[in-house]
């Protein structure tokens, strides 16, 4: 979802800079940036899978989502400083987006917050997990 999530604000960035008229009219330099989006959407499902995994591998139950284990403290604190750091990244991507000075640069907040919330996610089901969870 977050790959097609990307493509989606890839288009609806690149066609708005497009009928603004700030590029120049004889280039490719919004297609140049679309088919970049659609390029690296497909790339993007690798890491996405790869972060995905550990936190779809031995949830079995409804996790909370904040917490914190403390019979696991090791797993708790390398999730919240993985996943939770890449969250902070997106986050403060989407607040530089929202406050950028030309107003559509905020379309890539829509891309960043869902990137946010999935990671926070991640982040929870990895360390709520049941300890005989099955593989």
């Amino acid at each position: 979802m977050l790959p097609a999530l990307y493509l989606l604000a890839g288009l609806l960035y690149f066609t708005n800079i497009g009928a603004t008229g700030t590029l120049p009219a004889a280039g490719a330099s919004v297609a140049i940036g679309i088919f970049g989006s659609i390029i690296a959407a497909p790339l993007a499902a690798i890491p996405v899978a790869f972060l995905a995994w550990p936190a779809t591998r031995f949830s079995d139950d409804p996790f909370a989502f904040f917490v914190w284990r403390a019979d696991r403290p090791l797993v708790s604190i390398a999730a919240t400083f993985v996943y939770g750091g890449l969250a902070a990244f997106a986050l403060a991507d989407a607040l530089n987006a929202a406050l950028a000075l030309p107003a559509i640069e905020s379309l890539w907040s829509l891309f960043s917050v869902p990137t946010a919330f999935w990671l926070l996610l991640c982040r929870a089901a990895v360390i709520d997990r049941s300890p005989n969870a099955s593989a």
